[in-house]
């Protein structure tokens, strides 16, 4: 009689049975949970209302990709891959694109979506959905504090920095006085709050007008004839592109003598025209382009050079596609360095993200700092329009400052 060495009996079989299943199921992670690329989305408004401002992150985010893996060698050898979505500045279709970018294989864990409206929607499903989000810096978008961090300080923060220096400079022995215009979206009225209002009155800044206009409005007189008789200063606005113009081309129609106090969103329109907003004064997060001699600037103007990029590039949204991808590089290898690519979960990576202080890649061309509670780094730039050219406000080399922290209370 031939013996059969597969036969068992029943308890046998299921002995047997138990250790094979247990041994697939305690076996420790190996290297097969390195992926072949690691994906990062992108939503953004390329071609839309908010496309003269906005336009440059896509191609920050492919180049600052490129560095990353030609000279850093990728993430622990795992290239990066971007995915990249127009919304055309509506956030239905922002919200339609966050569906099929959620379902990326392997999973895109960062998204950044640099349009506030789309944001605000979807903050609470990248939280859901174990994805960080990593967008403009609106109060809804980012608090109650989950997974989203923000591009830059508060927008409101980054005005309120200029309008401290502005409030500096200022020689007149009574108050400056300050007129609001700003968009009627809520990435316009993301200045218009409390605590700003409160920031401008403790530093003797008078508001004297509080204005709204459409986004796409192609006039603003009735709203500056209005502002005009309360004889302002300076003209304080959170917008982009196009509205700039629309206020600057009105103050002059009226012969108004107005200052504008804003943030970075001018540095595109100052290259198109610099003489109409000669003395403005404005809040950033990173340094500008006018620098010559600043390694990390001579870099990223490599790469423009090197993918033919053009001037209407060199402003700040090309270089927050590079801080992007640099965070994530940053963070995501940190985390692997510590646990391995098997551990790699999104807690960790918040944790890492929250944890992130005075990260200043590329020699300096922003300072980051995140915290569990406040998700926005809290370093600017203050800058100046003069001569028809952008010049940096307390050292002419540029130096960080603290700005005022305008979180609504119950968030700090």
């Amino acid at each position: 009689m031939k013996t059969n060495f597969f036969c068992f009996t029943k308890p046998a079989f299921l002995l047997v049975s138990i250790i094979c299943v247990s041994f697939l199921l305690f076996q420790p992670a190996t290297s097969l949970a390195k992926p072949n690329v690691f994906p990062v989305g992108v939503i953004a408004d390329l071609t839309g209302p908010y496309a003269p401002t906005v336009g440059p992150f896509s191609p920050g985010v492919q180049d600052g990709i490129q560095y990353i893996n030609e000279e850093l060698g990728g993430i622990d050898g795992v290239k990066m891959k971007a995915y990249i979505r127009d919304n055309t500045g509506k956030a239905s279709l922002g919200l339609q694109q966050y569906t099929e970018l959620v379902e990326l294989k392997p999973k895109a864990l960062f998204l950044a979506v640099a349009h506030a409206p789309t944001g605000e929607a979807v903050t609470k499903k990248a939280a859901k959905d174990g994805i960080i989000l990593y967008c403009g810096a609106t109060v809804p978008s980012l608090y109650p504090a989950e997974n989203a961090y923000g591009f830059y300080p508060l927008y409101e923060e980054m005005i309120g920095g200029a309008v401290k220096i502005a409030r500096r400079k200022w020689m007149k022995k009574r108050n400056p006085r300050a007129a609001i215009l700003t968009w009627d979206t809520s990435y316009g009225r993301s200045m218009m709050t409390q605590e700003f209002f409160d920031y401008c009155k403790k530093i003797n800044v008078d508001i004297v007008a509080k204005e709204l206009f459409g986004i796409r409005d192609i006039d603003v007189t009735t709203q500056m004839v209005r502002i005009r008789s309360k004889k302002p200063d300076w003209i304080m606005t959170c917008i982009a592109g196009g509205g700039y113009m629309l206020i600057m081309k009105a103050a002059q129609e009226l012969n108004m003598n107005v200052k504008m106090v804003t943030h970075v969103g001018l540095e595109s329109m100052v290259q198109v025209n610099p003489e109409l907003f000669e003395g403005a004064i404005y809040g950033t997060a990173m340094r500008s382009f006018h620098e010559n001699n600043h390694p990390g600037i001579n870099k990223i103007k490599e790469y423009m050079k090197k993918n033919n990029r053009s001037k209407k590039e060199e402003v700040m949204f090309y270089t927050l596609g590079w801080e992007y991808v640099l965070i994530v590089h940053k963070v995501v290898s940190d985390v692997v360095k510590k646990v391995g690519w098997s551990n790699l979960t999104t807690e960790l990576l918040k944790k890492e993200m929250s944890s992130l202080t005075n990260f200043m890649p590329l020699e300096g061309i922003v300072k980051t700092t995140y915290t569990p509670k406040r998700r926005t780094t809290r370093w600017g730039l203050p800058c100046e329009v003069f001569n028809g050219k952008i010049r940096y406000l307390l050292d002419p080399k540029g130096v960080f400052i603290e700005l005022p922290d305008l979180r609504p209370t119950k968030y700090r």
